[in-house]
């Protein structure tokens, strides 16, 4: 009985062995830099004619504030993640977005946006590849609706090839 686990276990090491080895053989094709990613990603992307989405469509602020938080930072590392695929002929939207509340509102909205734009193509992602809209100003009846007003929407636009 023993025997026989023993050379179950001996196969099954040989078998490890074996599977890593051949995936190291350098003859093999394998994707070792992110570039190739990309590459692969894009062209998959327009071989069949589809378009990534965005893992969200917005990020909220603080009343009043434009700064980027932490939590803001996170959402935006995964968005950066993303658009590293997006294909050529597209471009993502970034509008800020303010509620009626307060003084200053359309210039607090454009502000929310240009320090997102601004991170994302600091982080490498191109001018071309991203558009700054006019920003809004929307008015708002209930704390939830005001919360989600105080935004930055994106937005995965196609170009006309």
């Amino acid at each position: 009985m023993s025997f026989i686990l023993i050379s179950l276990f001996t196969a099954f090491i040989i078998l490890i062995v074996f599977f890593s080895k051949s995936s190291a053989n350098p003859r093999t094709k394998s994707l070792n830099t992110q570039t190739d990613l990309i590459i692969l990603s894009r062209e998959h992307l327009k071989e069949q004619n589809e378009f990534l989405e965005l893992p969200f469509s917005q990020i909220n602020f603080d009343a009043g504030e434009s700064n980027l938080s932490k939590s803001n930072l996170i959402q935006l590392q995964e968005l950066i993640e993303c658009l590293i695929f997006i294909p050529d002929n597209s471009y993502v939207r970034i509008q800020g977005l303010a509620d009626a509340t307060g003084s200053k509102n359309r210039e607090l909205a454009k502000a929310r946006a240009t320090n997102v734009y601004t991170f994302l193509i600091s982080k490498g992602i191109p001018k071309d590849r991203l558009r700054l809209k006019k920003p809004i100003v929307l008015n708002a009846t209930t704390g939830i609706e005001r919360k989600k007003y105080r935004s930055v929407t994106f937005e995965l636009v196609s170009e006309p090839v």
